[in-house]
């Protein structure tokens, strides 16, 4: 009887050592996964406010081109240009927001004096 309690006993820890190590391997892969995804978020956020503060600073340099401030191979004429700058900083303001609410504090910092250097920009374009 007492061989048969012990056999028992080893079946019973056995067990319960396989589904606390299951549930660890498992629990330990759905974080991995769980980082992945975020951090492939938090790179689509990035590259979209990198993009829309592209196309901002292009059009404001092409206006301020057309005023004759710079020397650009596409001026922009002011009565064009300040409707494509505006929708461009619509574009650039909502992919700065998944900037604030994916990025750490360095990387939203940078954006933000990236902005600053893309307003000082704008004023030169629209003035």
């Amino acid at each position: 009887m007492s061989g048969q309690l012990f056999t028992l006993i080893g079946v019973l820890v056995g067990a319960a050592a396989s589904y606390v190590g299951g549930a660890l391997m498992e629990r330990s892969r759905w974080r991995r996964q769980l980082s992945t995804r975020w951090d492939e978020r938090r790179l689509e956020s990035y590259l979209r406010y990198a993009d829309a503060i592209k196309k901002f600073t292009s059009l404001a340099g092409r206006l301020a081109a057309g005023k004759g401030l710079f020397d650009l191979p596409q001026p922009l004429a002011q009565e064009t240009g300040l409707e494509m700058l505006a929708n461009a900083e619509l574009e650039r303001g909502y992919a700065f927001e998944a900037v604030l609410l994916m990025g750490d504090s360095g990387t939203i910092s940078a954006a933000r004096a990236l902005q600053r250097q893309a307003w000082v920009l704008e004023q030169f374009a629209r003035d």
